[in-house]
């Protein structure tokens, strides 16, 4: 028995390393196929919350919720102003004249309805939705990620990028847009290699040898 415990506490080690999922509350809306992100959370729940954007069902309904992991609950918050489907997401710095951290919700259609160029900013300090300049083009089923914004574009400190999706006319888009909260205007940056929709997007350090962050 005692020379297996070194062995024991080697396997017990181990799992740990690799992590363990846990169950939550479930949220107050089931759907499917919808964007989601960590932001400041509101008043009312604390902390760093996890945000549920957009998509229930097929009636064009689009809910906006919020999970807190301190208080272990959800919330429902206001709806986006323009509802709609496939949307993209991300947390970024809200426009300017507007405190703190903003959840991104851009582009997306109406059930039956085109894909749209909409973009607006839910701010967790006041618990609105702002209504932002469209993104030069239309799309649904796109991705977004926030990352500092390109040079030479007129766009000044952190961007929310939006890379890819479709379009009926130009199905699959490899077309990508930068948001300057700061500036509170979009700039059209240099595309995909590949064109792709219903894809993820994420930022993070960039390969070796590239300077930067990386986004799609």
């Amino acid at each position: 028995m005692l020379a297996l415990a070194p062995l024991l506490a080697m396997a017990a080690g181990s799992a740990t390393a690799q992590g363990v999922w846990v169950s939550v509350p479930s949220m107050p809306t089931a759907r499917t196929a919808f964007p989601s992100t960590a932001a400041h959370c509101p008043e009312g729940l604390l902390d760093t919350c996890v945000y549920a954007i957009g998509r229930a069902g097929n009636q064009g309904i689009a809910p906006f919720e919020a999970y807190s992991p301190s208080t272990n609950a959800w919330a429902t918050l206001p709806q986006m102003k323009t509802p709609r489907i496939s949307v993209a997401s991300s947390t970024a710095p809200c426009p300017e004249g507007v405190r703190g951290d903003c959840v991104y919700a851009v582009g997306g259609t109406t059930i039956s309805g085109p894909a749209l160029a909409t973009a607006e900013a839910y701010s967790t300090e006041t618990n609105t939705w702002l209504t932002l300049p469209d993104m030069p083009t239309a799309r649904t089923a796109t991705a977004a990620a926030t990352a500092p914004c390109a040079e030479g574009r007129g766009l000044r400190g952190t961007c929310v990028y939006v890379f890819g999706g479709n379009d009926p006319v130009n199905p699959p888009l490899a077309t990508v847009e930068a948001y300057s909260p700061e500036t509170n205007t979009w700039a059209t940056v240099t595309p995909l290699q590949t064109a792709r929709i219903a894809h993820g997007g994420a930022a993070g350090p960039c390969p070796t040898g590239h300077g930067g962050a990386a986004g799609p």
